[in-house]
């Protein structure tokens, strides 16, 4: 009977600590700051051949944001991080796209400085002409 006793109060215990750490994990969690990024192109209808400027920024210096252009039959994916201004530009040469199709540059914040969490996106698209 004691040992039931004491086993139970032991559940107990441990189920309050368990309880009142989950909280403050939580609240820790909740207090990041979220990273935002944008990703720009400056020709919104380029020509074949024709070199195209990607702008990449975010709400923090140091993060890195993953694009992926994605052209009708082929896909790029880059990593860039953002010096201390939270903007870098890549130019990238546009090959020879298919005519009228829409190219898309989907951008993940994939890493972050202390006190920001990972996870936004952002997108644009160009279609070449």
């Amino acid at each position: 009977m004691k040992l039931r006793t004491a086993f139970g109060a032991g559940l107990i215990s441990v189920s309050a600590v368990a309880g009142l750490v989950s909280p403050v994990y939580a609240a820790q969690a909740a207090t990041l700051k979220v990273d935002k990024c944008s990703v720009h192109v400056n020709i919104p209808h380029p020509h074949a051949r024709q070199t195209e400027t990607l702008a990449v920024t975010s709400t923090a210096p140091k993060t890195t944001v993953q694009v992926k252009i994605k052209y009708k039959t082929v896909s790029h994916t880059w990593r860039f991080t953002t010096p201390a201004s939270t903007k870098t530009t890549y130019k990238f040469g546009v090959g020879n796209p298919t005519k009228n199709y829409k190219v898309t540059l989907a951008g993940k914040v994939t890493a972050v400085p202390e006190g920001y969490k990972t996870g936004a996106t952002c997108s644009t698209s160009f279609v070449p002409e």
